[in-house]
C-alpha cells in the first residue's frame, strides 16, 4: 500500500514537471536591417527555449525587408526607353530611347548627374547601344530600309554632334543586340527571314556561330557569353565558355525569359522573366541555380536589367505604355536579432534567405 502511494505521488510530480516544462512561451524577436531603422516584431510560440524556428508562415511577416530597394531616376515618359548598358566601372550608363519620330542615345554620368545626347533626332531605328574599347567608344546599329543595318560607333571623347562611324561598309541583314568583349571579339545577333543567330567575329572573320540564338552578352572577363537559345525546345538562357566545348543551360523557366546579363563577379546571370505573371527582374546563380527576385513593385513591369560593378542594378520599368529608368540598391547583407530584449545572432544572409526557413540559436 505504501509503495502504491509513493508510486502515485511520483507519477503526479512527473506529470506536473512535464506540464511546466512543456508550457509554451512567447518570445519577441526584433529583426533590424543594417540600412533601415525600422524594426519588425515577430512573435513565435515554442516549447523548449533552445531553438527558435522561423517557419514559412511566420517569416512572411518579414516581407518588408526587401532584398533590393527601388528608386525611379527618370520621370519624363515622352520617350520610350529601349535599352541600357553600363561602363566597366559602373559610373556611366548608355540609354537608348525613341520618341514618335526620332531615336536617341544618352550618356548618363551617375556621379555628375549629367545626361547629354550622343545622337540627336535620328529618324532611323537605333534600338540598342554598348560601351566598348575600354569605354572610349559606343557600339550600336543604325537600321535602314528593308530591315538592313550598319554597325556603327561613336567616340566618347567628342560625344556631342558627331557623325557616327560605320564599322560595316555595306548594310547587313537586321542586327539585333550585339556585344563586344575586351579582346574585340564581336557577338553579332542577326535575324534573317525570322531565323535568329549569333556570330562570333574577330578581325572580320567569323569563328563560331550559334543558330536559334539571340541577345548575346559577354562577361566582364571576355571569356564567357550568355544568350537566349531555342535549342532545348523552349527559349532559355545558355552560357558559352570560350575555353570549353558545348553550352551550359542556365535556366529552366516557367515563363518567358529575356535580356540575360552577367553579374560583376560573373557568378550570377540577371534577366527578366514573366514567371510571376508579368515581367520582373530575377538573378540566377550559375553554379547552384538559386534564383532571387529583384523587383517587387506592383503595377510595374521591368525589363533589360544591368548589374553594375558598383552593386546597383538598373532596369526599365514600364506602365501604361510609358517607361522609366529604375535603380535597385541592395539593402543590407546582415540582419541583427534581439531575443526578449537580449542581443541575438547576426545573420549574414540576404533578406530573401531569411524569409525562407532559418534556425536561430537562442
Amino acid at each position: 500500500m505504501k509503495n502504491l502511494i509513493y508510486t502515485t505521488i511520483f507519477i503526479l510530480i512527473f506529470v506536473i514537471l512535464s506540464s511546466c516544462s512543456s508550457k509554451k512561451k512567447s518570445t519577441k524577436i526584433e529583426v533590424t536591417n543594417e540600412s533601415q531603422s525600422e524594426k519588425i516584431i515577430v512573435k513565435k510560440e515554442y516549447i523548449l527555449p533552445y531553438l527558435i524556428e522561423l517557419d514559412e508562415q511566420k517569416s512572411q511577416l518579414m516581407s518588408k525587408f526587401k532584398y533590393w530597394s527601388a528608386r525611379m531616376l527618370t520621370t519624363d515618359p515622352d520617350e520610350i526607353i529601349l535599352d541600357l548598358d553600363h561602363s566597366s566601372d559602373g559610373k556611366k550608363l548608355l540609354m537608348t530611347t525613341s520618341s514618335k519620330k526620332f531615336h536617341y542615345i544618352y550618356l548618363l554620368d551617375l556621379k555628375r548627374a549629367s545626361m547629354p545626347r550622343l545622337i540627336y533626332k535620328d529618324t532611323r531605328k537605333v534600338l540598342w547601344s554598348r560601351f566598348f574599347n575600354a569605354d572610349k567608344n559606343v557600339l550600336f546599329s543604325i537600321n535602314i530600309e528593308n530591315e538592313n543595318a550598319y554597325l556603327s560607333s561613336l567616340d566618347l571623347n567628342n560625344p556631342i554632334n558627331q557623325i557616327p562611324k560605320r564599322l560595316t561598309q555595306k548594310p547587313e541583314s537586321f542586327l539585333g543586340i550585339s556585344s563586344i568583349n575586351s579582346e574585340k571579339a564581336y557577338a553579332i545577333s542577326r535575324t534573317i527571314q525570322g531565323n535568329n543567330s549569333i556570330e562570333l567575329m574577330k578581325d572580320n572573320l567569323i569563328y563560331k556561330k550559334f543558330t536559334k540564338a539571340l541577345e548575346p552578352s559577354w562577361s566582364s572577363s571576355g571569356t564567357s557569353l550568355v544568350f537566349l537559345s531555342d535549342i532545348f525546345g523552349k527559349r532559355e538562357i545558355v552560357k558559352y565558355d570560350s575555353f570549353q566545348n558545348g553550352l551550359q543551360r542556365v535556366t529552366i523557366s516557367q515563363g518567358k525569359v529575356h535580356s540575360p546579363r552577367f553579374s560583376p563577379d560573373q557568378n550570377w546571370v540577371i534577366y527578366s522573366s514573366t514567371k510571376s505573371g508579368k515581367s520582373n527582374i530575377y538573378a540566377i546563380h550559375i553554379a547552384t541555380s538559386t534564383i532571387k527576385r529583384i523587383s517587387h513593385l506592383k503595377d510595374m513591369e521591368f525589363t533589360k536589367p544591368i548589374w553594375c560593378p558598383t552593386g546597383s542594378i538598373f532596369a526599365i520599368g514600364s506602365k501604361n505604355g510609358k517607361s522609366y529608368l529604375f535603380q535597385f540598391n541592395h539593402l543590407a547583407r546582415s540582419f541583427h536579432l534581439q531575443i526578449n530584449g537580449n542581443p541575438g545572432p547576426t545573420l549574414n544572409s540576404p533578406a530573401q534567405e531569411v524569409q525562407r526557413k532559418i534556425l536561430l540559436e537562442n
